[in-house]
């Protein structure tokens, strides 16, 4: 049988890791220089290690995690700590040393001279111990994990940079929310029929005739502008009161205002979103938010 005395050891990640910081002493550094040299495997580790180091050298200093998600870490690692669960191996182990005829008189049955110590007995506290470190220190690095992903999901939100819609009020768009989307509709009511008033029975009857069956082309009615694909995507084909583009938590929207279908004294008021007007193949436009309200 080939004797194994003389194989070379290849050293662990984290020896070669401890050797890329200059942790190890210099004769184990020598060693693992050495080996480095004539282990391309090894080798490959170590550029590797190297290239993570360099990588993680030019990311950005992370935000401040916040108040609640290092709370709710907190609350975990606690709830971890008090776990009053029992180790999974929860045998009753006597701490009596037993008399020494005893232990002679188990010679015979027990274990064959030369072979390794077994699992069990009291040596056993010392494993159990560490598995419940193990299995504590895993569960508060997924809640960390967790609360981290929550930070970061919550940053990345649409509506959560006020940026987008700081730039839209300066480009002068009208900017649609639920709040105020109200008297948003009463204005624009209100400026569509004083330009109705003041327009001529032709000038008024002429552009409601034009409609194509094309998703992006536009349906006029008193004064209004909708592209039709906006008009399919509502499923209505009245003629609209009023029409106004602008943006909805940050994307192009449009505000369209139709009559309430059963009630001559209330309107109904939809904001649809805008990106279907250039959308290709043509696509209907989606819903964002609708409402009833009176008609003044």
């Amino acid at each position: 049988m080939t004797s194994t005395a003389d194989t070379p050891q290849h050293p662990d990640v984290a020896e070669i890791a401890d050797f890329t910081e200059g942790l190890l002493s210099s004769s184990r550094t020598a060693d693992i220089q050495h080996h480095l040299n004539s282990c391309a495997p090894c080798a490959g580790i170590r550029d590797s290690l190297e290239e993570i180091r360099e990588l993680l050298g030019t990311l950005p200093e992370p935000e401040r995690m916040p108040a609640d998600i290092v709370d709710r870490i907190d609350a975990a690692l606690v709830s971890v700590r008090l776990d009053p669960s029992p180790p999974e191996d929860s045998a009753d182990v006597s701490r009596e040393t037993p008399p020494a005829s005893h232990v002679r008189g188990s010679t015979p049955g027990g274990r064959p001279a030369g072979r390794p110590q077994g699992n069990t007995g009291p040596g056993r506290e010392h494993g159990v111990r560490r598995r419940r470190r193990a299995v504590a220190f895993g569960a508060a690095f997924g809640a960390a994990v967790i609360g981290i992903g929550v930070f970061f999901l919550q940053a990345s939100q649409p509506g959560s940079d006020p940026s987008s819609a700081e730039s839209s009020a300066d480009n002068g768009a009208s900017v649609f929310a639920e709040p105020g989307l109200q008297s948003q509709v009463d204005s624009l009511l209100a400026t569509s029929s004083a330009t109705a008033t003041g327009s001529s029975p032709q000038e008024k009857k002429a552009p409601s005739a034009q409609l194509d069956s094309s998703p992006n082309t536009l349906k006029r009615g008193t004064d209004v502008v909708v592209p039709s694909c906006i008009e399919k995507g509502i499923g209505r084909q009245e003629s609209p009161l009023g029409a106004q583009k602008g943006t909805y938590n940050g994307a192009a929207a449009f505000l369209v205002v139709l009559p309430y279908p059963s009630d001559s004294r209330r309107v109904q008021a939809y904001v649809v979103d805008a990106s279907c007007v250039d959308a290709a193949p043509p696509a209907r436009g989606r819903v964002l938010l609708t409402h009833t309200y009176p008609r003044h």
